[in-house]
């Protein structure tokens, strides 16, 4: 939804609508799984987002791996 917003403010619909479908279709899909756990339907609306988080995080940390950086808990590094 974020990119099908600043694509639409970029003047381009074709874009636009493009973002919000793969979004659409991703939720779909994922409303069975979230209605067999019993959970609100709007659980499949955001777990994209919650796949984008992962995906942040998982960079962040081959990142700190590449530059030679352990773990880091609390501010605290670990060798």
């Amino acid at each position: 939804p974020i990119l099908g917003g600043l694509a639409l403010l970029a003047g381009c619909p074709g874009a636009s609508a493009a973002a919000l479908g793969a979004w659409a279709i991703q939720s779909m899909l994922l409303l069975p799984s979230v209605r067999h756990h019993r959970v609100p339907a709007l659980y499949a609306a955001v777990l994209p987002l919650a796949g984008l988080i992962y995906l942040l995080m998982t960079l962040s940390s081959a990142w700190d791996h590449l530059r030679g950086r352990g773990p880091a808990w609390k501010g605290r590094r670990y060798g």
